[in-house]
């Protein structure tokens, strides 16, 4: 009996079916997807690769332009007295303690002063003795007056009387003056205020022996204080008496206080690179603490329709200053003229025109260079 009939053969040509067919197909097609995909990526990195470098850039502004010195300060008397004796001695008494208020002429503090008291005791009784002899002299001298008038007496007699209440006259103003100069010895004994103020230290206690060297009291006046600070040099031609600042304590600017400079140092500390400004209040001081932490903002200038460009665009400070501005993808170095100002924007005086490009970081690039320009997000 046979088995190879058409019909088992018809059948196993059948199962060939057409999705067998397709996916037979498509696994040779693989390859070549790959290959195609593959290359489409060496061409974008060439592509990525060949391309110029992107560099931040920001537009060249117009605006109005105030420049601000902004520095930190402090609250200062503008008067201070170091009050010292002229005698050496024992402190008995001490009328005020810091922070107190004194009067002009009020007794601050008192030395031990008996010696001075006991010559100022004896001068005045010796005074009052002499005193009491011209008196008698100047009687005298009265009555044999009358007595020559009336011929009772010769011319000498009245002379003599005459020189003898001079002489008395004499000795009671030395001895006056003696009296004077007792008094004022003993005044030296005796610290009093020089203006009115208040204490700011007082570094004794009574008991303790001072002298001409000891400081007994700091008085500082409370009705004229001022700002004083210290500006660095560079910004010291700019400066001049009677520009107009605003004071606020550190860290509090709704508490503003009108200034204007009123004194600016003629010599430069060599150390520090800076001299000393003060500021006087336009109106009563504020009663603030001495020694307080200030900040002042100190108007310098006033700058219309300036351009202007961020401080990260220029290169070259303190010598020949330049940018890079973008023409056409390509940058090209120009020198410009500023004023080199602390502040994120400065002024450009020559150089530049309004809505021009320049390169953010001017280090990065170089004359001539191609790149691609791309807005800077830190450019104020």
């Amino acid at each position: 009996m046979k088995t190879d009939s058409p019909h088992l053969i018809l059948r196993t040509r059948q199962e060939d079916s057409p999705p067998t067919r397709l996916l037979a197909q498509g696994r040779r097609l693989l390859p070549w997807l790959f290959g195609l995909v593959l290359l489409f990526i060496v061409y974008r990195m060439v592509a990525f690769l060949r391309q110029p470098p992107a560099a931040e850039v920001a537009p060249v502004r117009q605006e109005t332009v105030v420049r601000a010195l902004a520095i930190t300060a402090r609250l200062r008397p503008r008067y201070t007295n170091r009050v010292t004796p002229v005698v050496s001695g024992r402190l008995v008494r001490l009328t005020r303690e810091e922070g107190e208020a004194v009067q002009q002429g009020e007794v601050l503090a008192q030395i031990y002063d008996e010696a001075a008291r006991a010559a100022l005791q004896q001068a005045r009784a010796v005074a009052a003795t002499q005193q009491e002899r011209w008196l008698q002299s100047r009687r005298d001298f009265e009555r044999a007056r009358q007595l020559h008038e009336a011929g009772l007496n010769s011319a000498e007699e009245l002379e003599n009387a005459q020189l003898a209440l001079a002489q008395q006259e004499k000795t009671l103003q030395q001895w006056q003056a003696a009296v004077a100069e007792a008094a004022a010895r003993r005044e030296d004994y005796v610290l009093r205020a020089p203006f009115n103020g208040y204490v700011l230290a007082r570094p004794v206690d009574p008991g303790q022996t001072v002298g001409p060297a000891t400081v007994i009291y700091e008085i500082a006046t409370t009705d004229q204080l001022e700002v004083e600070a210290e500006v660095d040099e560079q910004y010291l031609s700019e400066l001049e008496l009677g520009m107009p600042a605003t004071v606020s304590p550190l860290g509090n600017h709704r508490q503003l206080y009108e200034t204007r400079l009123c004194y600016i140092a003629k010599g430069v500390n060599t150390q520090t690179g800076a001299a000393i400004v003060r500021f006087c209040f336009l109106a009563a001081p504020p009663a603030l603490p001495i020694g307080l932490s200030l900040d002042v903002n100190l108007i310098v200038a006033r700058h219309e329709n300036a351009l202007t460009v961020p401080r990260a665009a220029v290169a070259g400070f303190g010598s020949a200053p330049y940018v890079y501005v973008v023409n056409d993808g390509r940058t090209a170095r120009r020198p410009v003229q500023v004023i080199d100002w602390q502040s994120e924007r400065i002024v450009v005086l020559s150089g530049l025109a309004a809505g021009e490009v320049v390169i953010m970081n001017p280090r990065m690039v170089s004359d001539g260079m191609a790149i691609r320009p791309r807005p800077s997000q830190t450019a104020l």
